[in-house]
């Protein structure tokens, strides 16, 4: 399940939120002034293992998969 990050434009206030990709945005945040929220656009790290590669590697490669 994809995490969103969400940003109160009220409060300030910046939140993780773990849905789905069919829920709809979160459009109100539960501070004292109600402030609208806004999802802001993260960055995503991957870590790729199984076969030519693995989190573990140091990013070089060498003939004979060494």
């Amino acid at each position: 399940m994809p995490t969103y990050v969400y940003e109160c434009e009220a409060c300030g206030a910046v939140f993780e939120v773990e849905q789905r990709i069919t829920e709809e945005p979160l459009k109100e945040h539960d501070c004292e002034q109600r402030g609208r929220l806004r999802r802001l656009i993260t960055s995503v790290g991957l870590i790729l293992t199984g076969q030519g590669g693995s989190s573990s590697s140091s990013g070089s490669c060498s003939p004979g998969g060494g």
